[in-house]
């Protein structure tokens, strides 16, 4: 279907030799003026169909060309051009031109059309080198794109280039292919307009992986001939993690068991053949604790709450709470990385928060020397870079934290909210939070009232007595692979897939 905006472009392009056949009627000479208006006419209609052509945006691909031609368009120069001719034309009609004059108005009609359509010619190569550049590439992995915060796209394209399959992300529409491209390294495509979905598949996709489990992956999902794969950003007991809109994916893939058992403790029935456990790849670089905590003399903690949700019943955020932390942490004499999390900038009260978290690091920096790590700086730094100079992380109930438990290094949690659920129970905070989320068996229990800080920061940097717990729950969440062994497991998947 021609779109309205190239039909009308279409016109103005054809109106000049549509206008030449008005004197020839003037004239008597219907058949020649028929002729001319169906040529016009037939010209318009081609025009609009070669405008109309089109390509995704494509970037980081070779073969491209340098820049994407823009669509043709009328100018008001343009316009008035054709409108003079138009007025020519019935000037001509009004006074009975002659044969020859009718027959040169037809000429110079059909030249005033062909000069406003030559922009045509070089769009529409444009669009073809585009289409061919992607065609040469032909790759077999996408990894479609939704959400807001693409962060989590750099999460699996490196082990997906260890595959050495060829591949490419799909932005979902063109404001975030144009952020995207130009913070990505990677392939990248996204759709020219909203009706163009069926174009930004490459047919030779055989694999499509969702990092993130957002609303309109349903356009992305709708592409048959496709392994609908869906990753992830991280493991954890959030809610949204056993969601069953997951459940629409050809396939799951888990770290390990405790993200399928997630799935049935929330009453989300998926059939047991879609899972498939890989451990984390992402784990691949950390390194291991080599040594008790307690033989740390002054142990570097990792704080990294998540981002606080705004909406109150889905906020796990303890950042609210990181200022009483960060001050116990530095009481202790501890050195801090505070990392925070890179989405829920538009929490004014919890950006307020991390600033004042901020502001006490620096301070104590200026008064004690110590080497603190914060803000920008620890945002920057790779995270593997940044457990590996950890000796304990602090955080909440994120995929983080699952991804700590690689290191095998104490770990805590905060459980933000927890005493605020069934409020009948008599169970401790601990145990409400434990019985809810199996990580935090292996985890030192940061209770929101903080009346248990200082006792719980004495056993985790002290006996330590959850060290068998996290190689338990290493293997219940990481499925007990090493991150080389998870990285390998990944790889293995998508070649056999794409087979």
């Amino acid at each position: 279907m021609i779109s309205a905006f190239s039909l009308r472009w279409g016109g103005w392009v054809a109106l000049p030799l549509l206008a030449s056949a008005i004197p020839l009627l003037r004239d008597g000479r219907w058949s020649v003026a028929v002729a001319v208006a169906a040529v016009a006419v037939l010209a318009a209609v081609a025009a609009a169909r070669l405008r109309d052509f089109d390509a995704p945006y494509a970037a980081n691909l070779e073969n491209l060309p340098r820049r994407r031609t823009r669509k043709p368009t009328i100018s008001r120069r343009g316009k008035a051009i054709i409108l003079a001719v138009l007025v020519v034309n019935v000037v001509a009609a009004a006074f009975s031109a002659p044969m020859i004059l009718c027959s040169m108005l037809v000429l110079v009609g059909l030249s005033a059309g062909l000069t406003l359509a030559r922009p045509l010619s070089s769009y529409v190569k444009n669009r073809r080198q585009i289409r061919h550049a992607i065609e040469v590439y032909a790759p077999v992995v996408a990894l479609p794109y939704a959400g807001h915060v693409f962060f989590h796209i750099p999460m699996w394209t490196p082990y997906v280039k260890r595959s050495e399959l060829p591949y490419v992300v799909i932005a979902s529409n063109h404001a975030r292919f144009k952020t995207m491209s130009a913070t990505l390294g990677d392939p990248i495509m996204a759709p020219a307009k909203n009706t163009t979905w069926g174009q930004t598949f490459p047919t030779s996709v055989r694999v499509a992986l969702y990092v993130h489990n957002a609303g309109r992956n349903d356009r992305f999902l709708a592409r048959p001939g496709i392994q609908h794969v869906f990753v992830g950003h991280g493991e954890s007991d959030k809610p949204g993690s056993a969601s069953v809109s997951i459940d629409r994916y050809d396939v799951i893939l888990s770290a390990g068991q405790a993200n399928i058992d997630r799935f049935a403790a929330a009453g989300v029935n998926i059939e047991a053949e879609k899972f498939h456990i890989i451990g984390r790849p992402q784990s691949v670089d950390f390194s291991t604790v080599s040594r008790p905590i307690s033989e740390a003399s002054r142990p570097v903690v990792l704080y990294a709450p998540t981002w606080p949700h705004q909406e109150i019943d889905k906020n796990l955020s303890s950042v609210f709470l990181g200022e009483s932390i960060v001050e116990a942490l530095l009481e202790r004499g501890h050195t801090v990385m505070f990392r925070r999390h890179p989405a829920g900038r538009f929490n004014d009260e919890g950006e307020a928060a991390i600033e004042r978290i901020n502001a006490l690091i620096a301070c104590d920096v200026a008064a004690t020397g110590r080497s603190h790590l914060w803000g920008d700086q620890a945002m920057e730094m790779p995270l593997a870079a940044i457990f590996n100079a950890s000796d304990a992380m602090i955080t909440d109930v994120s995929g983080i934290a699952a991804d700590y438990l690689a290191t095998l290094k104490p770990l805590a949690m905060v459980a933000a909210q927890t005493a605020e659920l069934d409020p009948l129970d008599t169970d401790s905070v601990t145990e409400k939070f434990r019985a809810r989320h199996a990580l935090g068996r292996a985890a030192y229990v940061i209770e929101p009232d903080l009346e248990s800080l200082a006792t719980t920061l004495r056993q985790m940097f002290g006996a330590d007595p959850l060290q068998t717990a996290r190689t338990e729950q290493h293997r219940y969440y990481l499925g007990g692979l090493t991150g080389a062994e998870s990285a390998t497991t990944f790889v293995d998947f998508l070649q056999t897939s794409v087979r």
